[in-house]
């Protein structure tokens, strides 16, 4: 009986214990209280009548989690789900689970702090302060650096270790291209961590089969510009180094506007279009 009593007005007594903390009023913080106390009694309970509910630890651990604080149950909840750690350049990052796949942040993307405002939504049913998103923004990234994960590099697009180099194909599933000097292959879960913009496109899944030669009628090149030009593509999937510039140079209407998007098009697919830097030629 007591329960069914309590679930009558257990949303009603959460959003009050929650004033309780929120405010730095004495006289809200009392009007909280005296708010609760007759809640209680409307249904015929006191606040004793907790106690006969619960066992004295369900109580406190309750009493404790709807007097938390806004910036604590948000670092509660990311803790609970997310592993943080930080780069060599000591730039923090977080890996979650979504969707059934790991996905990588770092910890200023606004994509985390919607992510944090959907799980506080979800626990709280209402939309986290902005002062409580940064006060648990500022203590992740100090986990990020301090709390003893070990250190990771996080890649765009392309990553190399080794002899592998491993291409991100953008797509929900999170794919993932394995380049050996084998052969290649798409797996699931790359053994590195990738983050994306909220401009990259996604890449077409690749199929055995095919010719570099097939892209050839799409060129409006010489053979040696066009072997430079694949050389180019090439070297662009290879991270790590100084990449050569595909300068392109010819009169007006030659395709060279043209040939620059086929080029960010095969390699990086992006929302914003490339723009040619090629000289006029008169």
């Amino acid at each position: 009986m007591t329960g069914n009593k309590l679930k009558a007005v257990f949303k009603d007594i959460s959003r009050l214990f929650g004033k309780l903390h929120s405010s730095n009023s004495d006289n809200e913080i009392l009007s909280a209280v005296h708010l609760i106390e007759k809640k209680l009694e409307k249904v015929g309970l006191h606040i004793g009548d907790l106690g006969e509910f619960l066992q004295p630890e369900d109580l406190m651990s309750v009493l404790a989690r709807l007097m938390a604080k806004d910036a604590d149950i948000l670092v509660e909840l990311a803790r609970a789900q997310g592993k943080f750690f930080s780069t060599s350049d000591r730039k923090p990052y977080v890996d979650l689970s979504v969707g059934g796949h790991r996905e990588t942040f770092r910890l200023d993307d606004p994509q985390f702090e919607f992510w944090l405002r959907h799980q506080f939504h979800l626990d709280r049913k209402k939309a986290p302060p902005s002062s409580a998103l940064k006060a648990c923004l500022a203590t992740l990234e100090a986990d990020a650096h301090f709390g003893g994960n070990a250190t990771r590099e996080v890649y765009l697009r392309v990553a190399r270790t080794g002899d592998h180099v491993y291409l991100d194909l953008g797509d929900r599933s999170r794919h993932v291209v394995e380049i050996t000097p084998s052969g290649w292959g798409i797996i699931g879960e790359a053994p590195v961590r990738f983050r994306r913009t909220a401009s990259m496109v996604q890449l077409p899944m690749p199929v055995p089969g095919g010719s570099i030669g097939l892209l050839r009628q799409f060129c409006n090149l010489n053979d040696d510009s066009f072997v430079l030009f694949v050389c180019a593509l090439v070297d662009a999937l290879f991270e790590g180094h100084p990449h050569p510039v595909i300068f392109l140079a010819g009169e007006e209407g030659v395709a060279k506007t043209t040939l620059a998007k086929i080029a960010r098009k095969l390699v990086d697919p992006n929302k914003r279009e490339a723009k040619s830097s090629a000289a006029e030629v008169e």
